[in-house]
């Protein structure tokens, strides 16, 4: 903020020396124009100002004068009008006219001169016609102006073109445009801006300071210079493919700046680009990236950091500083081309906790020791490498107080756990990998144990999924991937941050207990942005779809579930009904000619959600189908109570509907959507003595968002 208000001083004081380089100095009192004044202001052009202040231009030919013969009248001026056959706007010709709102332009101006119309305060309207092809420097420094679309035949976008001007949202600068000067919209609230596909660099400080919120940058580009995008507030940036060059403080400041996509085709990172960009979560260097200079991240906010491999037999140097002070780094995985880190370069990193190398230890370029003994600072860390490795890396580096894991683990009875993910198809859990080295020596009963427990240890619960395939339809087997066991273990929605322990048992023979969290996956994947892009929404939905249940149920409250996240991604709002596009239809939910209706509804939320219809009207005839399956009631006072299990999240759109039968003859159907639930729960009024509190509306919020991202990303499967 300083640094803008500092910009801000500077453009007006740009501005009163533009004003003063054309009106010579002093302002002028406006004079009481009683009847219409004129002048001549070049060869064979006029010049004529009339009591209502609208002021023209008329003739053949350019504006020309060496002092502004309207000097005297500049504060009368409300309307300027170019008119057919003036082609030029002189040098300064219309400069800090106060009272200026609207300025009209003929199609046969070709050119506005150096700061045309800068610090016309209440400037707000200009046409700029398809004739113009040169635009001067500081033309509409400091103007009002909110949209403009330059002229589809301009070349240069001059430099200070829109500099200060704290009106400006949105510029559209043509496919003409080959070359773009410095500064253009430092200082100015511009929100967003279209560029010609047909620039190569971004130019030295042409967002600095600015209000700048998105932007796409074209293919062409293939540098970022010095100061492009300081102190403007992108929150998210991609650089295009062809990006061979981060100038120095290119990004430096961005305080709002969050999330990062480099090209592979990056070659140079320079001083101090991303310096200061507080709330930067991660990054991921490419493999090409030959020089990560002074200060480039110092002070930002990463979180998880990695470096690619070469694909071109590129190293990389780090120097002195590059990622000093970034406090909240807590992951970093390596390359085998780093060749140099500076000693200082991770100064400051006091967080980091864990190191990721996939590179064989005679393959060092760089001191590895030196590294791990610079970072681990605060206590043991843990790094993970590949377990072809593990035994060189403990003997190597055993005078280190480093622990040292393979990324597979030998559980004990025959097989190696070789990896786990998240589950992301509408239900919640983690999926374990396995492969076993003698799968046919394993009983018909061989199976995976998992124990769901709360982190106090107060609730527990098993599941278990079998090796082979079972007799018993009711049992749930392993599938097989690429060579790999998969086991599913399921949690509710609430058990997210329940710790999971996997634990393969065959009779007497038990192999290696392995605990995990869904919690503990999903914070790998949202360190990971670019890996796991796609997932990113959902993740986070779920996380806060988690956090709303432990509220709800009381349940595991110490450690919520989007505690991983930073707080502007943590929801704990509710939506409005109106939110919810779904009108329950009355004859959905009662069978004409019966008494048989859906007196009301719930859900049940496990991994998957349950709806309870709550039928009355019924009797013990009555059968209820839903798909090919029958199912099976239970009464409870006038209600027979009828569940629809495996509601998945990107379900929740459905409308699931029974068939109702009276022995075997069908009555008609009943139906009913989760939605429908939802917006019953949000119409409601909280009542602290009854069933609809606060928690309850956040929590169907939370799984209404949590739906809408697994659509998303998985479109619903229907039944």
């Amino acid at each position: 903020m300083k640094n803008k208000r500092i910009l801000t001083a500077i453009l007006s004081m740009v501005a009163a020396v533009v004003t003063a380089a054309f009106f010579g100095g002093a302002a002028v009192s406006a004079a009481e124009l009683t009847e219409p004044v004129s002048g001549d202001c070049g060869n064979g052009v006029t010049w004529t100002l009339d009591v209502d202040g609208n002021f023209t231009v008329s003739g053949t030919g350019d504006m020309e004068f060496s002092t502004c013969p309207w000097n005297d009248y500049k504060d009368n001026i409300k309307t300027v009008t170019i008119e057919q056959g003036v082609t030029s706007i002189a040098r300064g010709a219309f400069s800090s006219l106060p009272n200026l709102k609207k300025a009209t332009l003929a199609d046969s101006v070709t050119s506005i001169g150096y700061a045309g119309f800068a610090g016309c305060s209440n400037l707000t309207e200009i046409n700029l016609p398809d004739s113009i092809t040169e635009i001067g420097e500081y033309a509409f420094t400091a103007t009002a102006l909110r949209n403009v679309t330059l002229p589809s035949n301009l070349r240069t976008v001059k430099s200070q073109l829109f500099s200060g001007c704290r009106s400006l949202e949105y510029v559209y600068i043509p496919d003409s445009v080959t070359v773009i000067e410095e500064s253009v919209f430092s200082g100015s609230s511009v929100k967003t801006v279209r560029l010609s596909g047909n620039i190569s660099y971004i130019p030295k400080g042409m967002f600095s300071n600015s209000d700048l919120e998105s932007i796409e940058l074209p293919s062409s580009i293939r540098e970022i210079r010095e100061d492009a995008f300081s102190s403007c507030h992108l929150t998210k940036i991609t650089l295009p493919e062809g990006v061979e060059v981060l100038g120095n403080e290119a990004f430096s400041h961005c305080d709002r700046l969050k999330s990062v996509i480099l090209p592979n085709s990056l070659r140079y990172i320079g001083e101090n680009s991303f310096r200061y960009t507080i709330n930067l979560e991660n990054i991921n260097i490419p493999g090409n990236v030959g020089e990560i200079q002074t200060n480039a991240f110092a002070y930002s906010g990463i979180k998880a950091l990695s470096f690619n491999e070469s694909s071109e037999g590129r190293t990389l140097n780090i120097f002195n500083y590059a990622f000093n002070s970034c406090t909240r780094l807590k992951t970093i995985e390596l390359a085998s081309n780093i060749r140099n880190i500076g000693s200082n370069s991770f100064d400051g990193c006091n967080s980091v906790d864990s190191v990721i190398s996939n590179v064989d230890p005679d393959s060092f370029i760089f001191d590895f020791a030196e590294f791990m003994i610079r970072i681990n600072t605060h206590g043991p860390i843990v790094c993970y490498v590949p377990t072809a490795y593990l035994n060189q890396y403990k003997t190597r580096y055993a005078n280190l107080n480093i622990t040292f894991k393979g990324d597979t683990e030998d559980v004990g009875i025959g097989e190696v756990l070789s990896g786990y993910s998240l589950s992301l198809e509408g239900d919640i859990g983690v999926k374990f990998y396995l492969r076993f080295n003698d799968v046919d020596s394993l009983s018909n009963d061989a199976k995976m144990l998992f124990t769901i427990s709360s982190i106090d240890g107060q609730n527990s619960r098993t599941s278990e999924v079998y090796v082979k395939p079972q007799s018993d339809s009711s049992r749930s087997v392993a599938t097989q991937k690429d060579g790999y066991y998969v086991f599913k273990c399921l949690v509710n929605a609430k058990e997210m941050t329940s710790i999971i322990t996997a634990q393969v048992v065959d009779g007497e023979a038990k192999g290696t207990a392995y605990t995990y969290t869904v919690q503990d996956y999903a914070k790998y994947m949202l360190l990971r942005p670019d890996k796991y892009a796609k997932e990113q929404d959902l993740i986070k939905t779920m996380l806060n779809y988690g956090c709303a249940c432990q509220v709800y149920f009381n349940y595991n409250l110490n450690n919520p579930a989007n505690s991983i996240m930073s707080t502007s991604d943590q929801d704990y709002g509710f939506l409005n009904s109106s939110d919810i596009h779904a009108n329950p239809r009355p004859d959905d939910m009662i069978i004409e000619g019966t008494d048989i209706k859906i007196a009301k509804a719930s859900l049940v939320l496990n991994t998957t959600s349950v709806i309870k219809l709550f039928i009355t009207g019924a009797d013990e005839n009555t059968v209820f189908k839903y798909g090919g399956e029958i199912l099976t009631p239970v009464k409870s006072g006038e209600y027979y109570i009828v569940r629809i299990e495996g509601v998945s999240a990107q379900d929740i759109v459905m409308l699931f509907t029974l068939r109702v039968y009276d022995g075997n003859s069908l009555l008609g159907t009943l139906s009913y959507s989760p939605l429908y639930y939802f917006k019953a729960v949000l119409d409601s009024e909280i009542d602290s003595n009854g069933p609809i509190t606060y928690n309850l509306k956040v929590l169907v919020s939370m799984m209404y968002k949590y739906g809408d991202a697994a659509i998303k990303y998985h479109p619903y499967t229907g039944n």
